[in-house]
């Protein structure tokens, strides 16, 4: 490296080589620093799923404490009022909802009411489009915005059919429901 420095030309440009070998050793040492620095910032975050809770509580036709109804006191195309509500206030995502309805064989469906703020409302089915009855099974579609979902409450109208059995107890109506998570 002596004789190095007695050239001319390698001393004019051994301070452009110093700043640049600089510069390297710098920006490895920041690039280094910096990294190690967002990494422990992202160490401590954490994501939740998002909270997907549909409830739907059934009431009875007969007595509270039942889940099935003694119709040994009904006669053959008596009208009974079955209650039941969808609540979904607590979802976090926009949901299509489907909730069906199956009616026992031993009752007719006569109409289904949407109860709010105690007024009841009585659904057309055949004229809307939310609303269809295939067979036993009635079929109520929803879309529901995150965060913004209810407790619907709804009141079907069956008539009672009758039956042979000497001492009948049947579950009038069966509340099922499916939900998709939209986008």
């Amino acid at each position: 490296m002596g004789g190095l420095l007695h050239i001319k030309r390698f001393r004019q440009n051994m301070l452009k080589l110093f700043v640049i070998y600089l510069v390297v050793i710098l920006s490895t040492t920041s690039v280094i620093t910096y990294s190690r620095y967002i990494t422990s910032m992202e160490s401590t975050s954490y994501a939740r799923p998002a909270r997907f809770n549909i409830d739907v509580t059934k009431g009875d036709i007969c007595v509270a404490e039942s889940t099935v109804c003694n119709v040994t006191k009904y006669k053959p195309y008596d009208k009974l009022d079955y209650y039941f509500s969808v609540d979904t206030s607590q979802l976090e995502v926009t949901t299509m909802m489907v909730t069906t309805i199956d009616i026992d064989t031993h009752y007719n469906f006569v109409n289904i009411y949407e109860i709010e703020d105690e007024v009841e409302t009585l659904i057309d089915i055949n004229n809307n489009q939310d609303y269809s009855i295939n067979g036993r099974k009635i079929k109520i579609s929803q879309e529901v915005e995150a965060g913004l979902g209810t407790v619907k409450t709804y009141k079907i109208r069956l008539s009672y059919m009758g039956s042979s059995d000497t001492n009948p107890t049947y579950d009038a109506i069966n509340v099922v429901f499916s939900a998709t998570q939209k986008d």
